[in-house]
């Protein structure tokens, strides 16, 4: 997965095939897309500024239905700072700990339907 962030940087997520939920988290703005990746595939997100006080954005997977956002990829590529890190690694695995409580907050807001869940599935690879 590859995603915009809209700052002149992108971050890359390389991951196992199969079901993840990937959740955005800023001050304002809350994202959490409920995706199913194919194997050896790549999958491209942007996102979407917002926030009164601060700036947030939330994550836009690219679909068949904005597909002409694609057309911005190659430039991220060439253009962005891109940070890489496997879903190993320990910094992970300590982000998801920090934040556990945080996490499970959104994911129940998404699961009563206070936040709306994106679906996001295999078919919208690059």
């Amino acid at each position: 997965m590859i995603a915009d962030l809209g700052n002149g940087q992108s971050v890359a997520y390389v991951c196992d095939p199969g079901k993840h939920t990937i959740i955005g988290r800023s001050v304002e703005i809350k994202t959490v897309v409920e995706a199913e990746f194919a194997p050896d595939q790549t999958y491209d997100f942007t996102t979407e500024g917002g926030g009164f006080w601060i700036a947030s954005f939330g994550l836009v997977p690219i679909t068949t239905e904005n597909q002409d956002l694609r057309a911005e990829v190659p430039m991220w590529l060439e253009s962005h700072l891109l940070v890489e890190r496997e879903q190993t690694s320990e910094a992970l695995r300590e982000y998801e700990r920090d934040y556990k409580d945080a996490l499970d907050v959104i994911m129940d807001e998404a699961d009563t339907g206070v936040l709306k869940k994106i679906t996001f599935g295999p078919d919208n690879r690059r």
